[in-house]
């Protein structure tokens, strides 16, 4: 136990990047945060420590919102439950489920491959607790026309995992005859006998 405290306190972990109250970056910065605790337990061993080491990392707007705490000494400071509670209230995205609900539903494959749609839809159902049927759903319903009609013909898949896997190997497919269409059509050079300007018709010459 005493090596492994002696190795934690050892560990050099990057600081998280500063929070200036911005919505679009809060989990993330929650996330590093939680990381550092999670790394080095030993270090970060009360409330009073975890709270401090966040606040430091504080600046613009949040750190406005957060310096009357520390000037009162508010209980806030000892709670590292309520505290976040109360962060997140002020500075999290408050309709974080609706926004991602939003967002999903107008995603689009587009022209991007496959692949990169079913990463951007991975990334922002994550926060969703939709089941496996109504995400495969909106999954196939934002895919391109042409990927629809090529998966026609196959079962469709009950799993999520199942249904990307299938439409990234269909539009692979699509892009590699897409390619095949592009070499067949290069044009090949060949030339008349008489150019037809010069043909002579009744023995007429034609005009210049």
């Amino acid at each position: 136990a005493v090596a492994a405290a002696s190795q934690s306190k050892s560990l050099k972990i990057s600081l998280p990047d500063k929070f200036d109250g911005n919505w679009q970056n809060f989990w993330g910065f929650v996330n590093q945060v939680n990381l550092v605790f999670w790394m080095q337990p030993d270090v970060y061993d009360t409330n009073v420590l975890k709270i401090g080491f966040l606040g430091g990392l504080l600046t613009g707007p949040a750190l406005k919102w957060f310096s009357p705490l520390l000037e009162k000494e508010s209980p806030l400071l000892q709670d590292v439950k309520g505290f976040m509670v109360k962060f997140e209230a002020i500075f999290g995205d408050s309709d974080g489920i609706r926004t991602a609900m939003t967002k999903l539903r107008a995603l689009k494959q587009g022209n991007c491959p496959a692949s990169t749609y079913a990463s951007e839809f991975w990334q922002i159902s994550s926060v969703l607790d939709w089941n496996d049927a109504a995400l495969t759903d909106q999954f196939h319903d934002g895919l391109r026309s042409d990927v629809k009609d090529m998966l026609i013909g196959h079962p469709d898949p009950r799993k999520l995992n199942d249904a990307i896997t299938l439409a990234v190997k269909c539009d692979n497919c699509l892009f590699e005859r897409c390619q095949e269409r592009r070499s067949e059509s290069v044009p090949t050079t060949g030339f008349l006998t008489t150019p037809p300007s010069r043909i002579n018709v009744g023995g007429v010459e034609p005009m210049q």
